[in-house]
């Protein structure tokens, strides 16, 4: 997939510096395989699959002051119409991204609510964490003992969602779209 979008890339524009790595990033080569790629141009985008490895990169980005871009679960999608993008604090029915904020909080330091001595106004502070994500709801309606499409996701057997290609590129698309805004309004 990496060699693949870096020659779609530089058919795009031919100047266009794209460089690869072919290896799996965690906790523990996260800086030795980003330190090197990191400069003042920098937007990372993040499409992990995992909440432990989602926290440390969203860490990484914060304590290297590099902007990020994470995207939630796209499992039982079906309506790509409502694919938003907002603060990460502030992301709702998305399981991987609430797992993904608990971990910031209990292993990252994140803040959860207000500052020491400040007033709780039930608002929490936004983390300056962009992530796309759907407001659909993924869960599935019983009707008679049987499942349904009435919870808005689209479930294929017992134990897993289903995926709609077009609803993981719209999350794709919508993540490339502000990493070109925040360019174009050099907001990073």
């Amino acid at each position: 997939k990496a060699e693949v979008l870096k020659e779609r890339c530089n058919r795009i524009d031919a100047n266009c510096e794209v460089e690869t790595v072919l290896d799996f990033i965690d906790g523990d080569n996260m800086e030795e395989i980003l330190d090197p790629l990191i400069d003042d141009r920098t937007i990372i985008i993040d499409t992990i699959d995992s909440s432990e490895t989602k926290a440390d990169l969203i860490s990484y980005c914060f304590r290297k002051n590099v902007p990020i871009i994470t995207c939630g679960s796209a499992g039982g999608l079906t309506d790509p119409t409502l694919i938003r993008c907002c603060d990460l604090s502030k992301v709702e029915d998305d399981r991987l991204l609430f797992w993904t904020r608990k971990r910031l909080r209990k292993y990252h330091r994140f803040p959860k609510g207000p500052a020491q001595g400040e007033k709780n106004t039930h608002r929490v502070k936004s983390w300056n964490v962009k992530a796309v994500h759907s407001i659909q709801r993924k869960g599935v309606k019983k009707s008679q003992g049987k499942e349904s499409k009435g919870g808005g996701g689209l479930r294929k057997c017992d134990s897993m969602l289903g995926t709609v290609s077009f609803c993981t590129g719209i999350v794709g698309f919508v993540a490339a779209g502000k990493a070109g805004e925040m360019i174009v309004e050099d907001d990073f």
